[in-house]
């Protein structure tokens, strides 16, 4: 299938880290607005994702913000940055749906020009955005509590975490 396959003369070769990252800052009056959400469920309406503020989508949600803000006491949380090298390709893989700032810093600070990014890995217990500090903005939906659950420089602790791993097995 590739006309110009080339033999690949290296090993595969993995590394598996974590970065540290901080449990996003709520406050009581957040969790409070979800636990009366819960008590007094909508009652009408379309589940409509094209709404993501109204008071279904937040309820749809509330299970997990509950035990994600209320009931885990964590304030740090270890997150899995792996990196596997194939030949001279890198792959990344990493937690959350990344912004693609987070790639781009991978990219341009890798050691090598061939380089793949996974997001969504790990199956870990927090899918979530993983938006850029910039965009930690009122009504940016990927922003909010229920949509990013780490604090703004996550995103790049967790790409900093990828480029030393990378440089480390390169």
């Amino acid at each position: 299938a590739i006309k110009k396959a080339e033999k690949l003369e290296d090993t595969i070769s993995f590394k598996v880290d974590f970065a540290t990252v901080d449990k996003r800052k709520v406050s009581k009056e957040f969790v409070d607005s979800v636990k009366e959400l819960v008590k007094n469920p909508p009652t009408s309406g379309d589940l409509n994702i094209s709404d993501p503020y109204s008071d279904r989508q937040k309820y749809a949600a509330s299970k997990v913000i509950l035990q994600w803000y209320d009931q885990d006491k964590r304030t740090e949380i270890d997150i899995p940055v792996q990196v596997l090298k194939i030949g001279d390709c890198l792959i990344y893989a990493l937690v959350g749906e990344q912004y693609s700032k987070f790639a781009y810093k991978i990219r341009n600070a890798s050691p090598t020009e061939k380089n793949l990014m996974v997001s969504l890995a790990h199956g870990h217990e927090s899918v979530c955005y993983i938006p850029s500090p910039e965009m930690f903005l009122p009504h940016v939906y990927e922003s909010t509590y229920y949509s990013a659950r780490y604090e703004p420089d996550s995103g790049d602790r967790m790409a900093d975490k990828a480029i030393e791993i990378a440089k480390d097995i390169y």
